[in-house]
């Protein structure tokens, strides 16, 4: 990465009034411009080579990982070179259209570029989930600088979230003024997601009558859980990362609201 790129926030006037129903959209933004500004204000930005980590990073590379670590990269920089020469079209009804897929674009170019990274270690799968924990992994034990290092843990109801700073600021509208804030974001961001995923699981675990959780009295599929049945389905979660908050970009190709 060039060392004089600048990059620029998204230059919009704040809405003094929001319709109830631009809220979710408002505040989806409003979390990736938190991580936008939590990456963009770190000193150590162009210089993830200062990771201990990465010092140590020494993989072992032969011609078959390096046409996979090729093909995934260049995967991801097309997708992220589609991306970018959007704004540089002047048609404003064709920017409105191109928003519902260039999202899914955004979180595809990262997912190409994790899938380049894993190949380093001889892991060509493209099963997210087999890719989330490999990361959930990685970036619980350090290996990522602090300013995507963050991630939540924990039971349902009861998450922690880790290596956000301080986010005493309650997230608002608002468009995000300041570091702080922009940590509550982050936090909250994490959580939301931690909730949606947990949800998802149990949603899953509980259609499978092998694997649903039952009643041990009656044997009927439990339909309410108590923090102890959520234990079980948490349990089986690895930590919320970055890779899972950019995994919601997905979403928008199908819910055109966001």
């Amino acid at each position: 990465m060039e060392k004089n790129l600048k990059i620029n926030p998204f230059e919009v006037e704040p809405t003094p009034t929001l319709d109830s129903a631009s809220i979710p959209a408002q505040v989806f933004f409003n979390h990736f411009e938190a991580i936008f500004l939590t990456i963009q204000n770190n000193k150590d930005f162009f210089n993830i080579g200062s990771s201990s980590f990465f010092k140590r990073f020494r993989p072992y590379i032969n011609e078959n990982r390096a046409n996979q670590i090729k093909a995934m990269l260049l995967n991801a920089w097309n997708t992220e070179f589609s991306l970018r020469n959007v704004v540089k079209t002047a048609d404003q009804q064709y920017l409105n259209h191109s928003l519902h897929w260039t999202f899914p674009q955004a979180y595809f170019s990262v997912f190409y570029s994790i899938r380049a990274l894993m190949a380093t270690q001889g892991v060509y799968t493209s099963d997210e989930k087999a890719l989330g924990k490999r990361i959930a992994n990685w970036v619980a034990r350090g290996f990522y600088p602090s300013y995507v290092g963050f991630y939540a843990s924990g039971n349902y109801n009861d998450f922690k979230i880790h290596r956000v700073g301080s986010r005493k600021a309650r997230p608002s509208l608002d468009y995000v003024k300041n570091q702080e804030d922009a940590s509550s974001h982050v936090a909250q961001f994490l959580k939301t997601t931690r909730t949606l995923k947990a949800k998802k699981l149990r949603d899953e675990i509980q259609s499978n009558e092998d694997t649903a959780i039952k009643n041990k009295t009656t044997g009927d599929v439990l339909m309410k859980f108590t923090k102890k049945d959520w234990e079980q389905v948490t349990s089986q979660m690895p930590v919320t990362t970055f890779f899972d908050l950019l995994g919601r970009l997905k979403y928008s190709e199908s819910n055109r609201e966001i």
